[in-house]
């Protein structure tokens, strides 16, 4: 809760101190969210809904291009990507459980929110792989 409110006021900060010219730049935390993320609003049920279905699009996109990749390598590479993608779920597990302590709904939204943006990443990660 304290990183979401330090991000906010960062980021509410940022936005008093920049010129009238940055007007039509995108939103900062499009950065973090992604314009997609923007979209689910509504009550609580209806925002975990919403990040559950991209969440579930970023994961098939993940799962895809992770076969993809790992059909690409042999030998220790393809042992080292097997070994790296579950080093990778454990750390998105661990780091959005710490979310998950928090109170409320909203420690429900920002660990579905953690878990959305980290699977997304991971799969942009993986499919910039593919067109190497």
């Amino acid at each position: 809760m304290r990183l979401k409110i330090s991000i906010l006021a960062l980021a509410a900060g940022w936005a008093m101190t920049t010129h009238v010219a940055f007007a039509n730049e995108p939103d900062p935390m499009d950065h973090w969210f992604g314009g997609e993320y923007q979209n689910c609003d509504g009550s609580t049920v209806d925002m975990m809904e919403c990040i559950g279905e991209l969440r579930d699009k970023w994961d098939h996109r993940l799962n895809d291009a992770y076969m993809r990749v790992l059909a690409d390598q042999e030998g220790a590479q393809k042992q080292a990507l097997r070994h790296a993608q579950r080093q990778w779920i454990a750390y998105r597990d661990a780091n959005c459980a710490f979310y998950a302590g928090g109170e409320g709904s909203i420690a429900r939204l920002e660990t579905a929110t953690c878990s959305y943006v980290l699977t997304r990443d991971r799969a942009q990660e993986l499919e910039m792989m593919l067109q190497e």
